[in-house]
């Protein structure tokens, strides 16, 4: 199993040699987010969209380039959440924010 996957990061590498691509692709919409994470209102930012698209990528990379405080909760339960938690999670936010 690990030849395989080997082999599939291997084809992978080459796949972006050949494209002239960087392997640290940014998101199209990191800049967006960025912008929105910089403005002046500070809200919560939520990020959604089908599986498997890139937004949990999109967004670390964001939050990896900037120096700002952040929260980051992932909502992908196979029940959505309860008021209770999204109240934590705000809650969460905002202590990080005062730290």
């Amino acid at each position: 199993m690990s030849r395989k996957r080997k082999r599939k990061e291997s084809n992978l590498e080459r796949f972006y040699v050949h494209q002239g691509l960087s392997r640290n692709l940014k998101r199209d919409i990191t800049s967006i987010i960025a912008k929105r994470l910089c403005g002046e209102r500070h809200f919560i930012q939520v990020i959604t969209g089908p599986r498997q698209v890139g937004k949990t990528t999109a967004i670390r990379q964001v939050l990896r380039d900037m120096d700002i405080p952040y929260h980051y909760a992932a909502a992908d339960l196979p029940a959505p959440p309860l008021t209770e938690w999204i109240a934590q999670q705000w809650d969460a936010g905002r202590r990080r924010l005062r730290n």
